[in-house]
């Protein structure tokens, strides 16, 4: 497989693209270098990404995914695919970070698969 610009271990991302027609505005683009610690949070359908890691020391990302909880989560199904590979959803679940749960329509998870509880958040300030 070609290598491109835009490839993610081995995916060619722009095949996604809904419009394969559009093209950013580079005028509009904005660049943040991050210090260590600092984290920045995106809308889902911002469209983002980060330029090669030429430091010497490694970089970590993580991608999560905020809803409240009267969203159905992957509601009906026990797998995802795609770019021809299938993902079981067996221990797929929600994990409540604040509030609390009046709906129940998702699996929660109150503990990591490693056995350790994930802390509570006080809503109440204390």
């Amino acid at each position: 497989m070609e290598s491109k610009s835009h490839d993610f271990f081995g995916y060619d991302y722009s095949e996604l693209q809904l419009d394969k027609d559009w093209d950013p505005n580079e005028s509009e683009v904005v660049e943040m270098e991050m210090k260590a610690g600092q984290f920045v949070i995106f809308l889902a359908k911002c469209v983002h990404g980060s330029l090669p890691n030429t430091s010497d020391t490694k970089r970590l990302g993580f991608a999560s995914r905020y809803v409240s909880p009267s969203v159905r989560v992957y509601e009906n199904i026990d797998s995802l695919s795609g770019f021809g590979d299938s993902i079981s959803l067996d221990y797929h679940g929600s994990v409540l970070v604040s509030g609390e749960d009046k709906y129940g329509h998702n699996r929660l998870h109150h503990e990591n698969l490693n056995g350790f509880p994930f802390p509570k958040v006080d809503t109440n300030g204390r």
